[in-house]
């Protein structure tokens, strides 16, 4: 297999499938000159298979020479793996694409906070978790994501009053867990001033209004 090809066999990874994969004959000339090792076999592929990648080709298309090379070094990265480590790797993605919108958020939100931090925290935070017990692993993600909640929570109460923050939580108390999702979700984008205007818009609304308000 090219180069070319192993790199959009990565990018598959990293697409969603759909149904509706085209023919080679329906395919772009750019699209078709990307995709050239699989000309011969494209048609009998998998409709989700070629979909992907598909998909794969035109994120290859779009990118710039720089990100084409960072994108071959992943594929090096990639093939120096042992096989155990590749296949523990696709179990995690296959798991990660059947978890529900609101879990594939947050892993995706802590997946750019661990891109952020120095090079340093990162190679200890992988060399930590890598020592860890399958149960410990568990309880610390919990750890984290119970601390992400706590820091929302504070977040939305913020510097209130007794009166506003008893208000307050029982409005958040009154919530299900994908209406607290949704809420956040709402509030992230928002500066201190924004936030305080959705605290007391939700906090004023009735059961259902507020039902009604965080399904849109």
């Amino acid at each position: 297999m090219t180069r070319l090809a192993s790199v959009l066999m990565l990018l598959l990874f990293a697409t969603v499938a759909r149904a509706d994969a085209p023919t080679w004959a329906q395919l772009a000339p750019d699209e078709q000159r990307t995709l050239a090792p699989f000309a011969s076999q494209w048609d009998s592929l998998a409709p989700d298979t070629r979909e992907s990648l598909l998909r794969g080709a035109q994120r290859w298309n779009g990118m710039s020479a720089d990100e084409r090379r960072a994108a071959a070094e992943r594929l090096a990265e990639w093939q120096r793996l042992p096989e155990e480590r590749r296949a523990r790797i696709r179990e995690r993605y296959e798991a990660f694409q059947r978890l529900p919108p609101d879990q594939k958020a947050r892993v995706r939100q802590g997946y750019q906070r661990f891109r952020a931090l120095p090079p340093a925290e990162r190679a200890a935070l992988r060399e930590k978790f890598a020592t860890m017990t399958p149960a410990e692993r568990r309880a610390y993600l919990a750890g984290v994501a119970a601390g992400e909640r706590n820091a929302a929570r504070e977040r939305l109460l913020g510097p209130l009053s007794p009166d506003q923050r008893a208000a307050t939580e029982a409005m958040w108390r009154s919530l299900t867990p994908p209406q607290r999702q949704a809420l956040r979700r709402r509030m992230a984008p928002l500066d201190d001033a924004g936030r305080e205007a959705l605290r007391r818009q939700v906090v004023a609304m009735s059961f259902e209004e507020r039902a009604r308000f965080l399904a849109e």
